[in-house]
This record gives structure tokens, sequence and C-alpha cells, in this order.
């Protein structure tokens, strides 16, 4: 714990616990009661230390994904004429769930090349927000040839991979479909 550069985080922590401990007048309990809430505070410290230092890796892999950040409504109009399939994550910046969602979003761009991945901060472009009617965050709508066909609200990584499996064994299903045909038309010649 101290040997990483958390010793100096935990000090300051502790200190800004001690000094909440005396505003709210629990600094005068028990010398027990106070060991038990540093004891807490600390762990909780070192726990989140520990996680971040777990999910440096994860981040490293997802570092080229494929999400494009949506600053105007033209923007996101070019985006969506050009592309037969779009997600678009409607987020903010101050939401916890968005950020969780994030790193797992910018994944599945990278396995997903016929889908174009999306993000729209709702406080940066209100505008879109409203044109969706997007009254929580985050927010995804999948759009398939301009028109929204499905909206899920908060990330249910589960759903997103079912509709984007289904609607690459759609394309599937049209590209194996020209292929028969032109197959038969083969035969027949």
């Amino acid at each position: 714990m101290g040997g990483d550069g958390d010793g100096g985080n935990i000090v300051s922590i502790f200190k800004r616990v001690m000094k909440q401990l005396t505003i709210t007048g629990l600094a005068f309990a028990s010398p027990y009661l106070i060991f038990k809430i540093v004891s807490v505070c600390v762990s909780v410290i070192a726990g989140l230390s520990h996680r971040a230092r777990c999910n440096l890796g994860k981040r490293k892999k997802i570092s080229g994904a494929n999400v494009i950040n949506i600053t105007s409504i033209s923007e996101f109009d070019e985006q969506l004429s050009n592309s037969e399939i779009v997600i678009a994550d409607f987020y903010a910046t101050w939401c916890t769930p968005c950020k969780t969602a994030a790193p797992m979003f910018a994944e599945l761009s990278e396995y997903y090349s016929n889908v174009k991945f999306i993000k729209i901060d709702t406080d940066t472009v209100r505008e879109l927000a409203t044109r969706y009617k997007i009254t929580s965050v985050p927010t995804f709508k999948i759009f398939e040839n301009k028109s929204c066909i499905e909206t899920i609200g908060g990330f249910n990584q589960k759903l997103i991979l079912e509709i984007l499996d289904n609607l690459g064994k759609k394309r599937e299903l049209k590209e194996e479909d020209i292929k028969k045909k032109s197959k038969k038309t083969l035969k027949i010649k």
C-alpha cells in the first residue's frame, strides 16, 4: 500500500476524515469508533487503488477504439447518413454509470466493424438529447438506415450484444441471399 504511492493519499484522506468527524461532532466519539471509521476509509481507498491498477491493462486494450465523439447536430446527422447501422451512447460526464459503460462501449466498437459507434454528451449537445427525448443517462439508441430501431435505458450490455448480433445476422442473410441468387443464375446458364 505504501510502496506504490498510496501513502500520501491515505494520509490526506485520513486528515479529511478527521476534519469531517470534528465538524459533525464525532471526533469526541470513542477511539474505537474513530478507528473503525478510518479503517473502513483506508480499506475503501486501498481497494479503489487496486481496482485502478487492475483496469490500467484493460484500458490499454481499448485505446484504439472506434468511437466518435459527437459535438454538433450536423456531425451527428452526417454520421447517421454515412452509416447503415449506428449505435449512439447518450451520456453525461458527471454520470457514474456512463463512466462505467464507456470502456465496454469502446471495446464493442472494435468487434463490430460494420457498426458506427458514437457518443453524445447530453450537456454539450442538448438539442440532440431533446430531439431524441433523452430523459436519463446513459441511454443507447440503435439506428438502422437513419431510423431509430431500439432504445435502451441504462447500460445493458447483454441486450446491446443481442441486438448487434441480430443486426449482423440480418446483414449476413442479405449477403447469403445475394450469393444464392447469383449461384442459381449461374446454374441456369
